[in-house]
């Protein structure tokens, strides 16, 4: 009778075993899982203009380099957001454009968050045309840094 109950607590576990050994809070597993599914995103476009820009593996030191917060917000594109993959690339060559002007990867990642954070707003309310400007507002934004 003195057994307690044993209730499961907090958020659910998430679908990432890649990402349990490197890091161990829910969200960094988060954005492990995004920056791996954007990375995944350019590995397997051969339309993406020149990827390793954003990723770029050397066998020699077995490293790689990357431009984490960007292929995150790729990834969440389109994972958690749904977009299209065709989306994904015509984003991914932009944030390409951009690094190539001189923009930090900083910066584009504000961009690309932007554009996700419309998208989820107007997805809320269709009927807003205000909110629908808003996404135009964000994707022109990023295809003026080049």
């Amino acid at each position: 009778m003195d057994e307690k109950e044993n209730r499961k607590r907090g958020r659910p576990k998430i679908d990432a075993d890649f990402t349990e050994q490197l890091v161990t809070s829910r969200r960094a597993q988060l954005n492990a899982k995004y920056m791996f599914d954007g990375m995944v995103l350019i590995k397997n476009s051969p339309e993406i203009t020149e990827p390793e820009m954003l990723w770029q593996e050397d066998p020699a030191t077995s490293s790689a380099i990357s431009k984490n917060g960007i292929l995150e917000q790729l990834g969440r594109m389109t994972e958690q957001d749904h977009l299209h993959p065709d989306d994904g690339i015509f984003f991914a060559n932009r944030a390409i454009d951009a690094l190539k002007a001189g923009y930090t990867s900083r910066e584009v990642e504000k961009a690309l968050r932007a554009i996700r954070m419309a998208i989820k707003k107007a997805d809320g309310t269709p009927e807003n045309s205000y909110e629908r400007y808003q996404i135009t507002m964000a994707i022109n934004y990023l295809i003026s840094m080049q």
